[in-house]
This record gives C-alpha cells, sequence and structure tokens, in this order.
C-alpha cells in the first residue's frame, strides 16, 4: 500500500525530478486534464471531488512515508490545482498552457489567502488545500482572460 501511495504521490515518480519537482509533477497533470476534459462537466466534478479526497489521504500517507511535514516530492497536490484550473473550460492546447502558467503564478506567488492556509494547515489536507486555492485562483484568472481576449477581439482562445 506505501509503495501505491508513493506512486501517486509523486505522480508517477514526476515529483523525484532533482529539479523543479513541482512544475514537473503539473506538466504530469496536463495529459490527465486532457482525458479528462472530454467528460461532461457533473462527471468531471465527480471524478475532481474524489481525486480531491485521495489526493488528501495520499498526502497524509506521502508524510509518513518522506519523513517530512510537507515533502517536496509529493506532486499530487499540484495535480489538483491543475485540474481544478482547468474545470469547465475546453481541452485546447492554448487554454492548457495558459492555465498551466496561471497555476504556477499563483501557486509560487501565494496570495491571500494561500499563504496562511500553506503556514497554518497541517497534514494531508494543508498539502492539497493551498493548490486547490491557487487553482481556484487560476481558473478565475483564465475565464477573465478568455473575456478579456474577447472585449478586445482577440482570437487567442
Amino acid at each position: 500500500m506505501r509503495r501505491i501511495c508513493k506512486i501517486l504521490a509523486t505522480g508517477c515518480y514526476t515529483g523525484l525530478s532533482p529539479v523543479a519537482p513541482g512544475t514537473v509533477g503539473t506538466i504530469f497533470a496536463m495529459p490527465v486534464f486532457y482525458l479528462w476534459g472530454h467528460m461532461s462537466h457533473p462527471n468531471y466534478v465527480m471524478t475532481l471531488l474524489a481525486f480531491i479526497f485521495l489526493a488528501a489521504w495520499v498526502s497524509e500517507t506521502a508524510i509518513d512515508i518522506f519523513k517530512t511535514e510537507d515533502p517536496k516530492e509529493v506532486v499530487i497536490d499540484e495535480m489538483v490545482g491543475y485540474l481544478v484550473t482547468m474545470a469547465f473550460h475546453e481541452v485546447n492546447i492554448k487554454l492548457m498552457i495558459a492555465g498551466f502558467v496561471l497555476f504556477r503564478i499563483f501557486d509560487i506567488a501565494k496570495p491571500f489567502p494561500i499563504g496562511m492556509i500553506d503556514r497554518k494547515v497541517r497534514g494531508g489536507v494543508g498539502i492539497v488545500l493551498d493548490d486547490l486555492l491557487a487553482g481556484v485562483y487560476a481558473n478565475a484568472s483564465l475565464w477573465f482572460l478568455i473575456w478579456l481576449a474577447g472585449r478586445m477581439g482577440f482570437g487567442f482562445f
């Protein structure tokens, strides 16, 4: 069971990357969205909710596996954040890249209350919650960019 948790927590070992494991884990989430993004909205939401709960449980187990409170190897939380970022968006490579960039910005910058959650909420829930909220911010920002591009007459998206 610990081996399965380690595989899931590290995003099939992408979190073991010596350089930018969170970014590599987010990149790993992109083909997952490509597969999930074709689901109906209700199915996507149900699958995402199940994945969020799985991620919190796996992250809690990973704390014991890696013997640290917030293991850098754990990237399932970045996967959750990216999948939240892309919720209700179409499968489109430009949107997927824009969502990736926005999510990484919010995940790294940690604007209020993301930074506070990152510092105060412990355990598997804490590991996942700040990335989930960064995904919400990125999702809203992506919708804003789509709206803005439309208003300005850009056909970018």
